[in-house]
């Protein structure tokens, strides 16, 4: 599928990126290929593409609760675990395209989802 094949490389690169700045996320396997394939079956995988139909920068984002999130982070949220929330991951911008303001564009848009559905934010 070409689209899951441009989402890995967009991924990979961010990988990269994320090393060179001595960041330790993503170094360890994850994301990879079954995770993006699960975002796209799963209609939670989004993309921004350009005029030219070129994919831009891509990220997942679902309604589901993250079952990680009772457990692993430590601290308070600002929703109760029962109510719902949207919960993004694997945001990641092409290396071309970085510093255009993409995230922005990807935060507003999902934000934009939660209204939609008429959920707290």
């Amino acid at each position: 599928m070409k689209t899951s094949r441009e989402i890995a490389i967009i991924i990979d690169d961010a990988k990269a990126y994320l090393k060179s700045q001595k960041i330790d996320q993503w170094q360890n396997g994850y994301p990879n290929a079954t995770q993006v394939e699960n975002d796209i079956k799963n209609n939670e995988s989004y993309v921004v593409v350009n005029d030219e139909n070129q994919i831009m920068a891509t990220s997942m984002f679902t309604l589901r609760k993250e079952p990680t999130y009772k457990e692993v982070i430590d601290g308070e949220w600002m929703v109760s675990e029962n109510e719902k929330y949207g919960v993004i991951h694997r945001m990641a911008i092409k290396k071309e395209f970085r510093k255009f303001g993409l995230a922005t564009f990807m935060f507003h848009e999902f934000h934009l989802q939660l209204l939609e559905k008429k959920l707290e934010v």
